[in-house]
């Protein structure tokens, strides 16, 4: 069963009509909401998805923000966390999985879709000087996943999907430049962080989906659902 239906509940749709596993992708997605009545409706919606399936497998995504020195200390980090012990408390058989920002058709405020659009209509941005983002394809999320769950991997535990390497802003700023052959008009500010995300526990399993995180990786990625 699939509770959602924006990109992430679309890559899961080979779960519909499974009634073990729950695949709740109906959550906050936009790191800067702080509407508290939308960290709400989730946790009213969590407790109710797992009541009335306490028997089934409960999957859900969390974030890997949650080691990064931007949003550490937001509300949006504070809830994801929040919902993390709710399912920890209450399910029997979980994964929840913490991704980082993930690539695919989407209507939300993306940081992809913001630069596209502004390097597309040659209009000024700012970018933080020490901010980096971790790529990955919604497709790669789905296949790493379904794979951890269908074989039982890390079960009642909390795994990051990721690439092994992040990006600073400039080179994801370069990828889409150099795709659209047009010049970003941006300004520098002394802002953003940078952190690691442990993806140790994915990385042997990889060569068993075909998923390789090389140097071309965030090229194609960016490619396949922009241009």
């Amino acid at each position: 069963m699939i509770i959602g239906k924006g990109m992430i509940a679309k890559a899961f749709s080979s779960y519909s009509n499974n009634k073990e596993v729950i695949i709740f992708a109906s959550g906050v997605s936009n790191s800067l909401q702080n509407d508290e009545k939308e960290f709400q409706r989730e946790k009213n919606l969590l407790l109710k998805s797992i009541k009335d399936n306490i028997n089934c497998t409960f999957v859900y995504f969390g974030t890997c923000s949650v080691d990064d020195p931007e949003l550490f200390s937001s509300s949006y980090v504070k809830h994801k966390k929040e919902m993390e012990r709710i399912i920890e408390e209450k399910c029997t058989r979980y994964f929840i999985f913490r991704l980082s920002q993930v690539v695919g058709k989407s209507n939300s405020p993306t940081l992809i879709n913001f630069i596209v659009d502004k390097i597309k209509n040659k209009e000024p941005f700012t970018i933080w000087k020490n901010s980096t983002r971790n790529l990955i394809d919604v497709d790669d999320v789905f296949t790493i996943a379904d794979y951890l769950i269908e074989n039982n991997l890390f079960i009642n535990e909390v795994t990051n999907i990721a690439a092994p390497t992040s990006l600073s802003i400039f080179k994801i700023v370069n990828i889409v430049e150099t795709l659209l052959d047009i010049k970003a008009c941006y300004t520098i500010e002394e802002r953003g962080g940078s952190y690691n995300i442990d993806t140790i526990k994915t990385l042997p399993i990889l060569k068993n989906m075909d998923i390789y995180f090389n140097d071309k990786y965030p090229y194609l990625v960016i490619e396949k659902y922009y241009f």
